[in-house]
């Protein structure tokens, strides 16, 4: 409790001096108010936790870290003019709210981490599965992962663009499922799921870092206690490098570096000469979208504060309710955050089909100004409770059939980076969808025991 009241009073006097010293120290050092803020967080709410593990693969620390880690990182870019876009900086040189923006996301983070602490809801434990379950499931993930790969083509005509989403369910399926079982060869399946989409998607960096952070969940809450060691500082260290390093292959198949490719190997062999470019730090930050999203994030909600005619009310949260609604029968129907934003601040990029994601505060603060403080603390609490369902069901070998929770769990951060409520509510419709499906389809295929009638032989 001491200790509680004495961070919150750090907090406190942070976000007072952020705010006093106005915009142009906000701007010029807002990477170490940020930092601040991020490693109060992690004191207070991470290195204090019983259970950090919990805390640390929380929806609520990881939309903390990724905003934070984006927001410190770009403000120096900035600073630093390791920018590519005469745009961006021209826009950023005129910012004059850098203070109440600040002020604004450190708010939104301490109202994400605080909703956790909040008594979660009751859980009913779900019965395990059997082994004949296990392998049903097993056999039914392997035949649509392979038929969604090979006909790929076809598929993406009747489904669209969500052929990747399917192929994701159960791929999470299969990995989870080889985690219940504790089986030592699931590291080189992680590796493979990581390589298949590095491969096959446009997007491959995004799909990686999702895989990533999915499946550490899952290893982190059954079996890895959150406490450093030498081996396990190794561990991390490779895998981050691995990781990062699985980042700039992506990066120059997708042509950053004017490399020429023309195999899934060669830009392994470019690797040396992309890192060693005069302009890799410009390349790097654009790539892993440093500029981008904390260039995007600002911009909006300078927007907002400038003119309140912006504000949208709410419309862009409510707008899953017009999903399956056409525009034509109802013309009033609400535009998406990522429409208006996007149109708004290139409005022919936008009429050629581009677009604008803001991060999830960002979006909040269009919506409802300053009060989106505490519409973001009722969101991470909702989410939260779905979150602290999958713990549960994690660590007490519960039935797969919570697996839909992992699927969200896993497109979540999609929806912090900026996709939209609406993009996000599909995502979730279709883990819940297969997820009904499958569990129908186990139900269909298991054989009921009937036991024979009891036949007495007369003599």
């Amino acid at each position: 409790m001491v200790k509680g009241l004495i961070y919150n009073q750090i907090h406190f006097l942070l976000l007072f001096s952020s705010f006093i010293l106005g915009n142009e120290i906000n701007k010029e050092f807002g990477h170490f108010i940020i930092a601040a803020n991020y490693l109060l967080i992690i004191l207070q709410f991470v290195i204090n936790s019983k259970d950090r593990s919990r805390i640390l693969f929380s929806p609520s620390f990881l939309t903390v870290s990724y905003i934070s880690v984006f927001l410190i990182l770009g403000s120096f870019i900035f600073k630093s003019g390791i920018v590519f876009s005469k745009t961006y900086i021209h826009h950023y040189e005129s910012w004059n709210h850098c203070h109440l923006i600040n002020l604004f996301f450190m708010l939104c983070n301490l109202a994400a981490m605080h909703s956790l602490r909040l008594p979660s809801l009751t859980i009913r434990k779900k019965p395990k599965d059997s082994i004949s379950d296990l392998k049903i499931y097993l056999i039914i993930s392997i035949i649509i992962i392979l038929t969604f790969s090979f006909l790929r083509n076809y598929l993406s005509m009747i489904i669209g663009g969500y052929v990747g989403q399917v192929q994701t369910f159960f791929f999470l399926l299969i990995s989870y499922i080889l985690l219940k079982k504790d089986n030592k060869y699931r590291y080189f399946f992680y590796f493979i799921i990581v390589l298949y989409f590095s491969i096959i998607s446009p997007f491959g960096k995004r799909a990686a870092a999702q895989f990533f952070v999915s499946l550490s969940f899952l290893e982190s809450i059954r079996y890895f206690h959150i406490n450093l060691n030498l081996k396990k500082i190794i561990s991390i260290s490779l895998v981050t490098v691995v990781f990062f390093s699985i980042i700039i292959y992506m990066s120059i198949r997708r042509g950053y570096g004017d490399f020429e490719i023309n195999n899934i190997f060669q830009p392994f062999k470019y690797i040396p000469e992309y890192i060693s470019n005069d302009n890799f730090a410009k390349l790097f930050a654009e790539n892993l979208e440093l500029n981008y999203t904390y260039f995007h994030s600002n911009q909006s909600v300078n927007y907002a504060i400038e003119d309140l005619n912006n504000i949208s009310l709410g419309s862009t949260i409510i707008k899953p309710i017009f999903i399956f609604i056409p525009r034509s029968t109802f013309e009033k129907k609400p535009d998406s955050m990522i429409k208006i934003y996007t149109s708004k601040f290139d409005k022919h990029f936008y009429n050629r089909g581009g677009s604008y994601p803001i991060c999830l505060y960002s979006e909040f603060f269009w919506n409802f100004h300053y009060l989106g403080i505490f519409f973001i603390f009722i969101l991470f609490y909702l989410i939260n409770q779905l979150y602290l369902r999958l713990v549960y069901h994690v660590r007490n070998d519960s039935s797969l059939k919570f697996i839909w929770l992992l699927f969200f769990y896993h497109y979540f951060l999609v929806y912090v980076r900026g996709s939209g409520l609406d993009l996000f509510f599909i995502y979730i419709l279709i883990g819940w969808f297969i997820n009904e499906c499958l569990n129908f389809t186990l139900k269909l295929l298991k054989i009921p025991n009937i036991k024979q009638p009891m036949t007495s032989r007369i003599s």
